[in-house]
């Protein structure tokens, strides 16, 4: 067949190209033949082949999306098992951390330890030989912390916040995580340590000390647990307090805990020094450097806090050796100079500095608001942060609580532990005080504005013993201007600011945009105009952490009725199941005086941390005086 086509296709003879294929192939033609027989075979079954394959073509293409679709809810299942992993550590974490807030960055952790100074003014952060000292220092104590709990003590002002710092520096600078106590008595020691990650905590408040150092860790030394990872500042004073002696020393689970003490010895501080002043002063002489920081060191009775105040008040009158040498000896008479100098200026001035000593992270917005509605100086030596907070160290709230609360001299110095020396400064500042009560500028400002008011708002709860007694003081109050009290007006200032604050920084979202009246309505977050938000939530944060933790600073029977009066009246500042739960039972206080805790306290499970925090002083209240609630 083959080669009859090659004949018909090159129009030969037939039989000529078996004849040339003959010749060809010669004797192997037959071999050839069946070669090609074998192909032509497989040809044939290649094509029945084929035909099956197309058949089968369809199944075939389901078959591979059916294993394509497989293999993509594999990938599913696998992501699923890697977002369920993740969702485990994080409540793992927020189960460990219980009490404890992470810190993201050194500018938070500045914020959580109201730090204000300059990296460049700190030992320990640079590279001379005392910054390595101190650098030693910082990695002894995290290396300890890594199998202990570790307790940084020291007098007030001697360094303890500013260390802890630099210390929570280094772990984030490291890549460690790390948390801030927030919630000391919803901490757990024992929890904390199964968390790859340390905790840090300055504790600035007696109570609190107890709570943390007389109970919690107390507890868990006396049962032998394993701590860690743990480290905290307290006074010196607080910790003798707090039954934090000789004799839990001896316990076996004291292995856990270490004790760390701050103090600086003449060539570091001197450095301090030198950094403040040259940083203050540019132009200065490193003669004059070194001679000014000498003095200072001298006068500082070896406390770091001294020489930082000491060169705010050379700022404020200009550097001379003359300003240097009659500067005080020792941080409380520091503190009374600066109170001095400031009531020079205006007398005003010393509940000023009363109110922002008394409450951390105070509002810059808020502050110059009071300062508006009383018509008074602004503050000199007040530290702000970057994000617009104003603060002041527990000493100022040591010295101006002594003032304000004790009325004898003689008392004060013995409370602060100066010398008679120091008697014509508190008589000079004591002098003040009286004065701003006397001349009545502030008192007239507040009756004129709220009696009225806070009358009304009495008023619409007839029933409510609590404030029916709150009424009476209050009234007491308006009635005797001489005779009232400097905490209660403290307060009382406190109270109206933030009324007027509210009413003309907090706008509403409406066409007309005014403020809200806190004393008549409730205030709405959806009907807070945009722009206006951020200066809410900063009072919002302020009225939780820094007022109502004011609650804890009060003495046990003490009554300071503005103070209780504006956590009733800033109710109206939160929207929240709780908060309405908190108000509705006040509003229903009757003849039994008392409000259902089980409903607040069982509306309080799912509540945020602020939430709870807002509650706490409302659980406490016989320490204001008011034991009907």
């Amino acid at each position: 067949m083959l080669c009859y086509k090659l004949d018909k296709k090159n129009k030969l003879k037939p039989g000529a190209s078996e004849i040339y294929l003959n010749y060809i192939f010669m004797d192997r033609w037959e071999e050839v033949k069946k070669e090609v027989n074998e192909v032509k075979n497989k040809l044939d079954g290649f094509e029945d082949r084929l035909r099956d394959l197309e058949a089968k073509y369809p199944k075939i293409m389901e078959s591979l999306n059916e294993l394509s679709q497989v293999n993509e809810s594999i990938k599913l299942v696998k992501d699923e098992i890697e977002s369920l992993k993740e969702t485990i550590e994080r409540l793992k974490e927020q189960l460990y951390s219980t009490g404890a807030e992470k810190i993201e960055n050194v500018i938070m952790l500045k914020d959580k330890l109201g730090v204000q100074d300059e990296d460049q003014n700190l030992i320990g952060l640079g590279n001379s030989e005392n910054d390595s000292n101190v650098k030693e220092k910082i990695n002894e104590i995290i290396s300890i912390s890594k199998d202990h709990v570790c307790i940084i003590e020291g007098e007030a002002g001697s360094g303890k916040t500013t260390l802890l710092y630099m210390i929570g520096k280094s772990l984030l600078e490291k890549g460690d995580k790390l948390y801030y106590i927030v919630e000391p008595s919803n901490f757990s020691f024992q929890e904390f340590r199964n968390l790859d990650a340390y905790a840090l905590y300055d504790i600035r408040d007696p109570e609190i000390a107890n709570e943390i150092l007389r109970r919690k860790l107390r507890e868990d030394i006396e049962g032998n647990v394993p701590l860690a990872k743990v480290i905290i500042s307290v006074r010196t004073s607080y910790i003798k307090d707090s039954s934090f002696n000789d004799e839990l020393r001896r316990e076996e689970g004291f292995k856990n805990v270490h004790e760390a003490h701050t103090g600086y010895n003449k060539s570091i501080l001197q450095e301090m020094a030198i950094r403040r002043l040259r940083n203050s002063f540019p132009n200065l002489s490193q003669d004059d450097l070194d001679e000014a920081s000498k003095k200072l060191v001298g006068k500082s009775e070896g406390l770091p806090l001294y020489i930082k105040e000491a060169v705010k008040m050379l700022k404020e009158k200009g550097f001379s050796l003359e300003v240097l040498n009659n500067l005080p000896l020792g941080t409380a008479n520091m503190i009374l100079s600066i109170l001095s100098e400031e009531g020079k200026r205006d007398s005003s001035l010393i509940f000023v500095y009363f109110l922002v000593a008394n409450y951390p992270r105070f509002p810059q917005r808020l502050l110059e608001y009071i300062e508006n509605f009383l018509d008074i100086h602004t503050p000199n030596y007040m530290d702000e942060s970057s994000d617009g907070k104003i603060s002041l160290h527990s000493w100022y709230r040591d010295v101006l609580y002594s003032l304000m609360d004790a009325g004898n001299p003689s008392n004060i110095i013995n409370k602060l532990g100066v010398s008679e020396d120091s008697r014509s400064l508190v008589d000079e500042v004591l002098g003040f005080r009286k004065r701003v009560i006397e001349q009545g500028k502030i008192f007239d400002k507040i009756k004129d504005n709220y009696e009225r008011p806070f009358a009304d708002f009495i008023n619409k709860y007839p029933n409510n013993r609590v404030l029916n007694e709150l009424n009476n003081y209050i009234k007491e109050f308006f009635k005797h201007r001489n005779s009232i009290r400097p905490l209660d007006l403290s307060d009382a200032i406190l109270l109206s600011s933030i009324i007027g604050y509210v009413e003309s920084v907090i706008r509403r979202n409406d066409k007309y945009h005014y403020g809200f009246k806190v004393l008549e309505e409730k205030v709405g977050y959806s009907l807070i105009e945009p722009s206006s938000l951020g200066a809410y939530n900063e009072l919002i944060s302020f009225l939780v952490n820094g007022v109502a933790v004011e609650s804890s600073r009060i003495s046990e029977g003490e009554t300071r009725p503005f103070y209780l009066f504006l956590l009733i009246a800033f109710m109206n500042l939160f929207h929240n199941e709780v908060i309405n739960t908190l108000e509705k039972e006040f509003s229903n206080i009757g003849a039994q005086g008392e409000m259902n805790y089980e409903e607040i306290f069982y509306s309080s499970m799912n509540s945020s941390d602020v939430i709870k925090d807002t509650l706490k002083p409302f659980f406490g209240t016989e320490i204001n005086g008011f034991s009907n609630l």
